[in-house]
């Protein structure tokens, strides 16, 4: 919708703003895992709504989620990304100490082989058993996206 209204591209009447109530209205619930909620405060800032109330109460409520390990000592790095995306664009002290327990949480976790490999076990990550043989590539890329946040993207704004 962005790019047709960027282009002068025709759309049908009123789909731009049925799309964007859509959007403003289907918030994450509270209980929400931190994957959701990060994928919708980072959908905000995309769109503009960064400073809103309703972005900041999501979040403040990541920040209530920190990464670190689950009771079965799993780590869940495909949850994290958009978090840790949403975080980043904050630039204040909730992105520093996000990133701080995710480096923390993924560097203490990582493996080393004698040989200088460096790898994170798909057995400790949630959800990578159902990659099969290609459970450690996953976990480790999944671990290194999220890692390399604060370094390979360009803020929204400014």
């Amino acid at each position: 919708v962005e790019i047709a209204a960027l282009a002068d591209i025709p759309l049908p009447q009123g789909l731009r703003h049925r799309l964007e109530q859509g959007i403003a209205r289907q918030l994450p619930p509270n209980a929400a895992d931190p994957g959701r909620l990060g994928l919708a405060a980072f959908a905000r800032q995309i769109r503009g709504a960064g400073h809103a109330m309703s972005t900041g109460n999501q979040l403040s409520r990541l920040m209530q989620q920190i990464p670190g390990s689950d009771a079965d000592e799993r780590l869940d790095v495909m949850a994290w990304y958009f978090p840790t995306l949403a975080l980043r664009e904050t630039r204040d002290r909730r992105w520093r100490r996000w990133n701080d327990g995710l480096e923390k949480t993924l560097i203490t976790a990582m493996h080393s082989g004698s040989n200088g490999e460096v790898w994170l076990p798909g057995s400790r990550v949630r959800y990578a058993q159902s990659f099969g043989p290609a459970a450690d590539l996953m976990a480790t890329a999944m671990a290194v996206l999220n890692l390399q946040a604060s370094y390979r993207y360009l803020p929204l704004r400014g």
